[in-house]
C-alpha cells in the first residue's frame, strides 16, 4: 500500500524532463517506503503462509508459529532479533524501486497519450491506466516478487538474491521464477487500477469539501492511505493465494485449486 503513496501530478505534454522527474521521485519514494514498511510486509507474508501449511503441501513451518500480527512480530524478534523484521529487504529493493519507478513513468506516459493530467482522469480511465501500467511492469519483475516472498516466509534459506535466482532456476526452472503469475496479476493489476481510481476520486472529494481547486500537499497522505486500504481489502484474497503459490516448491496446484482449498478449509473451521 505504502509504495503507491506518491503525489501524482503531470502535464498533458510529456517532455524528457517530466519523465526524469517522475522516475526519480518514484525511485526515492519507493526506497524510503520499502525500508520503512518492510517489517509489515514480512509479517503479512508470515501470516499468509502460516495457515494450512501441511494441507497445501508447504515445507514444514514451526508448529508454534503465531497467527496474529502482534504475535508474529514478537515471535520474529525473539527468534530472529529485530533485524529479522527487515528480512527480505534486498529482494524488496530489487523489486520495488525499479518497478515502482517504471510504473509511475508508464502511468504518466499513458495519461499524456490521451492528453490528460492524471488528476483529470475519469474513474474508468484511471482504473484502466493503472491496471495496464502495473500489468506491464509486474510481469517483468515477478521473479523478484517470488524471491521476496520466499525470503520473508522464513521457510527458505537463500544466500543472496542472485543465488536464489540460480537455485530456483536449477531446481524448478522458469516456472518457479514465475510462480503465481496469474494470482499476481489478479492482485497487482486490479490493486493499482483501484488505488489510482480511489486516490483521484478521494482528492476530488477533498477539494469539494475544502472548497478549493488545488488540494494542500498534506492532504495527499490521507487520500493515499484511504485508497490503499480500500484497494488492499478488495484484492486481499488474490494476495493470499499469490503468496502461498510463490512459497511452494511443488507447483502442481493452480491458482483456482489453491483458492478453492483455502475456501474449503475456511468453511470447515467455521
Amino acid at each position: 500500500m505504502s509504495e503507491y503513496c506518491v503525489t501524482m501530478t503531470s502535464k498533458p505534454s510529456f517532455p524528457l524532463k517530466t519523465v526524469a522527474v517522475a522516475f526519480s521521485s518514484a525511485t526515492i519514494s519507493a526506497t524510503c517506503s520499502t525500508c520503512l514498511f518492510q517489517p509489515f510486509d514480512l509479517i503479512k507474508t508470515r501470516l499468509q503462509t502460516a495457515a494450512n501449511m501441511k494441507r497445501l503441501a508447504y515445507i514444514a513451518a514451526p508448529s508454534n508459529a503465531p497467527t496474529s500480527m502482534m504475535g508474529t512480530m514478537v515471535y520474529v524478534i525473539r527468534n530472529e532479533s529485530y533485524r529479522g523484521l527487515w528480512k527480505g529487504t534486498t529482494p524488496s529493493m530489487f523489486r520495488s524501486v525499479p518497478s515502482i519507478a517504471l510504473y509511475f513513468t508508464t502511468l504518466h506516459s499513458m495519461a499524456s497519450l490521451i492528453g490528460k493530467k492524471t488528476s483529470d482522469l475519469s474513474v474508468a480511465e484511471s482504473f484502466s491506466i493503472g491496471l495496464a501500467a502495473r500489468s506491464c511492469v509486474g510481469i517483468g519483475f515477478l521473479p523478484f516478487t517470488v524471491i521476496k516472498a520466499r525470503y520473508e516466509s522464513g521457510i527458505f534459506e537463500y544466500r543472496g538474491v542472485m543465488k536464489a535466482i540460480l537455485s530456483i532456476w536449477k531446481t524448478e526452472g522458469g516456472r518457479g521464477l514465475y510462480g503465481g503469475l496469474t494470482a499476481t496479476l489478479l492482485r497487482d493489476a486490479p490493486f493499482s487500477g483501484l488505488y489510482l481510481a480511489f486516490y483521484i476520486q478521494g482528492k476530488r472529494l477533498m477539494n469539494s469539501l475544502l472548497g478549493t481547486e488545488k488540494l494542500p500537499s498534506q492532504c495527499n497522505l490521507p487520500c493515499g492511505v484511504a485508497a490503499g486500504i480500500l484497494a488492499s481489502g478488495i484484492t486481499q484474497p488474490a494476495d493470499v493465494v499469490k503468496t502461498r503459490l510463490q512459497t511452494r516448491v511443488a507447483h502442481s496446484l493452480t491458482t483456482r485449486q489453491v483458492f478453492m482449498d483455502i475456501m474449503t478449509v475456511s468453511l470447515v473451521v467455521v
